[in-house]
């Protein structure tokens, strides 16, 4: 793959990877780490379509494509992992698959994402997932996940979350610092309340805490 790209990495604009055959249909870590100097900038690298067989993202595949606009992930995906669009700031919008199982630490930490949906089959939102998506308002996480890793929705722009009850623990500081989260729910089957879960969410009045939840660790709430 670098080398598909070592000739002119500056001039490349879209990369179409449907029909590439990878060694365990795994996209390599760092495959087009925007940060690896050794192959050149990929600034200009707006929009990728992945391999239709992958059932893997590897660490910081895509890390600081800054150009990237545009992501198609196929269903088949299982992995996204750690990094793997770290600081892609011009990336707003990624379909998640509902064949994806695990989003990696920093996974999307950093990038211009303003709306994302978890679907139930992930079992795990990674740590920093989401950390510093300033630009995110919307999130949808659907039944069926277990567990919100922390860090992971620190400082971004959602002004209201809603988590299932499949959430066995939010996790530390897993929104800290959101100051325009103004309303929270949290479903019946949720059993902890991390640590600064929500510290310093400066705007919220409204909070409903299900009878499930058996511990609030110290600073969950405070402003």
């Amino acid at each position: 793959l670098r080398a598909a790209i070592a000739a002119s990495p500056s001039t490349l604009v879209t990369l179409d990877l449907s029909k590439a055959t990878l060694p365990n249909n795994a996209l390599p870590p760092n495959a087009f780490n925007g940060s690896n100097t050794s192959q050149g900038t990929l600034s200009n690298l707006v929009a990728v379509t992945l391999p239709d067989n992958l059932v893997e993202v590897g660490d910081h595949a895509f890390t600081n494509c800054t150009g990237l606009t545009s992501v198609t992930i196929k269903n088949g995906v299982q992995t996204i992992g750690e990094g793997a669009f770290y600081g892609c700031s011009a990336l707003t919008n990624v379909a998640i698959p509902d064949s994806v199982t695990s989003i990696g630490a920093y996974a999307f930490e950093k990038s211009g994402l303003t709306s994302v949906a978890i679907p139930k089959s992930v079992q795990t939102i990674g740590g920093s997932a989401f950390l510093d998506c300033t630009q995110l308002t919307s999130l949808t996480i659907a039944e069926g996940v277990q567990s919100i890793a922390g860090h992971a929705f620190q400082n971004t722009g959602l002004a209201s979350v809603t988590i299932p009850g499949s959430v066995q623990t939010i996790g530390t500081c897993a929104f800290h610092s959101c100051p325009q989260l103004k309303s929270v729910t949290i479903a019946n089957g949720v059993k902890t309340i991390g640590q600064g879960s929500f510290i310093h969410c400066t705007a919220l009045t409204s909070i409903i805490i299900p009878r499930s939840v058996t511990s609030i660790e110290p600073f969950a709430l405070q402003d």
